[in-house]
């Protein structure tokens, strides 16, 4: 088992070797992150959409929501919100905070790629049509809450979101065997699930669904009649409004990744 020193130490190791990477390298592996966490996403939808408790919805996506980021540890692939902890290679001076920028703003774009695509091809089945376009409703009415989220809230929501992400990670690190990693980053997923954080990687599945599952009049109707969506929210469900909230969503995860969880454990283990 590795200690957190020494997990503080292979996080600077390997920001600097991500930070080097050649564009094709980042952006094939960020791809499939995007993919992964979106179809983790998706697979907590499909679980949750039928409970009418909203606590309930919360308790299932939370244990079927992390399967994502297992995925992408076990099996390969660049994470924005986890590549935020490169911030320790600079803290330590290994390398420039312009390559870090470059890393995420790299990681960032390639991601929503894969989200967006984890979007269409599943818009692409019937999947959607599940209960009568109850789930497709269901994907409406997340999609419009996370761009009815004031933008305060969404920066805050969005470091709260990322302090438990990298927690993950971090944890995920502290093992040497697959077991581990999963035992590791699963609870702290479940509770940045349960608690409703924002996470940018997971809205650019989550809000192009709802996007495009609001051109099918049927889930829209469900959305409105049986899951009670208001009517203004269904109208704020824009590209725009969609931009505007990944935004400070996108600036609170880096808050939370590189300065609560990065600086800190670097001032804490390695200086």
């Amino acid at each position: 088992m590795n200690t957190p020193a020494q997990i503080a130490a292979l996080t600077e190791e390997i920001g600097v070797y991500k930070a080097n990477q050649k564009v094709k390298k980042l952006a094939i592996l960020s791809i499939f992150g995007g993919l992964f966490i979106g179809l983790g996403a998706m697979g907590a939808s499909v679980a949750a959409h039928a409970f009418e408790s909203a606590a309930a919805q919360k308790m299932i996506s939370a244990v079927v929501f992390p399967t994502g980021l297992i995925m992408l540890l076990l099996c390969g692939a660049e994470l924005f919100t986890g590549d935020c902890l490169a911030a320790i290679a600079c803290i330590q001076k290994k390398m420039p905070w312009r390559k870090f920028f470059r890393l995420l703003l790299l990681v960032w774009l390639f991601n929503f790629i894969g989200g967006a695509v984890g979007a269409l091809l599943t818009f692409l089945t019937p999947q959607w049509d599940m209960n009568g376009g109850l789930l497709g409703g269901y994907v409406i009415k997340l999609a419009a809450d996370k761009t009815a989220i004031g933008l305060m809230p969404a920066f805050v929501s969005g470091i709260l979101c990322n302090i438990m992400v990298c927690l993950a990670i971090w944890a995920a690190a502290a093992s040497t065997d697959a077991i581990g990693k999963i035992f590791g980053c699963f609870f702290p997923l479940v509770v940045f699930v349960l608690g409703g954080f924002e996470h940018c990687v997971a809205n650019m599945y989550y809000i192009t669904a709802g996007l495009l599952a609001k051109t099918n009049p049927g889930y829209v109707a469900v959305a409105l009649e049986t899951l009670h969506v208001s009517q203004a929210k269904l109208e704020g469900l824009t590209v725009a409004n969609f931009f505007i909230r990944l935004i400070p969503v996108t600036l609170g995860n880096i808050v939370g990744g590189s300065a609560f969880i990065g600086a800190m454990y670097t001032w804490e283990y390695l200086k």
